[in-house]
């Protein structure tokens, strides 16, 4: 289990109060994973800044990379994404942290992909993390081709420096939630609700709901933007497969539009 938030505005630049909301959800979130810290953030240069270290957020607020990223934050970033690792795959080391970044992408994933082996390919070889895999696989494909293939759990979110968006997919064995604070231009997202309700009580800052993010559909956003320009839906995998995999967990299934069914926004 890993934890992911974020935070995205409608032009480039956080406030200061922003730069310690943002500090302070990565800390929570590292309830989630305490292996490794990273964080990604983007702006006006479109060349995703990432900085990852072994350990705590703690750890990384301490070097100089971190402290320089949260400057460049608070001056022209307008997407900013931190990932708390749990380690599945692979070292627990710098290297292993996310995000992940191949070619045009800037990758955090939280979940396990159980068919790595079966999507790899032979100059994927030494790739021991499917985290690592996966941003891989969009580098050099379609995101719609490769998202269908994915078997196991993920919430994926990742950058594309060709034109600054971020993307967000995730099938319905990994959470994420997404919030518009009511005061700014800005949303903030996290792996668990909770995080963002604490968010809201402790900084004072109302939101307007929290949306449960959509399952199999390839969410994107525009660089300066913090409504999806586009919700692309994708193909589940089978029900065979889903029954077989979830039975793994002793987890017993009776109808099939019972179990995809799933709230998409709870009102608070």
């Amino acid at each position: 289990m890993c934890g992911i938030i974020g935070m995205k505005a409608e032009a480039m630049g956080f406030f200061a109060t922003d730069v310690q909301d943002f500090k302070a959800m990565l800390v929570v979130s590292s309830l989630r994973g305490a292996h490794s810290t990273g964080v990604m953030g983007v702006g006006k240069h479109r060349k995703t800044d990432v900085v990852k270290a072994i350990g705590s957020p703690y750890y990384l607020y301490s070097l100089a990379e971190g402290q320089s990223l949260f400057t460049t934050m608070s001056q022209s970033y307008s997407t900013i994404v931190g990932h708390n690792r749990s380690a599945t795959h692979g070292q627990i080391d710098a290297v292993s942290a996310h995000p992940f970044c191949e070619g045009t992408i800037n990758l955090v994933h939280n979940g396990v992909i159980t068919n790595m082996k079966q999507l790899a390919t032979k100059e994927d070889d030494g790739v021991s993390v499917d985290s690592h895999l996966i941003a891989r696989l969009l580098s050099r494909n379609n995101p719609d081709d490769i998202l269908p293939e994915l078997r196991g759990s993920y919430v994926l979110v990742w950058i594309d420096d060709k034109d600054g968006s971020m993307h967000i997919a995730r099938n319905d064995e990994r959470p994420l939630h997404i919030a518009k604070l009511k005061d700014r231009k800005r949303i903030i997202f996290a792996s668990e609700q909770e995080t963002l309700e604490w968010h809201s009580k402790r900084h004072n800052c109302p939101l307007e709901g929290i949306m449960w993010v959509p399952s199999f559909k390839h969410i994107i956003y525009e660089e300066n933007a913090i409504l999806p320009i586009e919700e692309k839906e994708y193909a589940r995998p089978s029900f065979a497969y889903k029954a077989n995999y979830m039975g793994s967990y002793g987890r017993r299934i009776s109808n099939t539009q019972d179990y995809w069914d799933h709230p998409s926004v709870n009102e608070k």
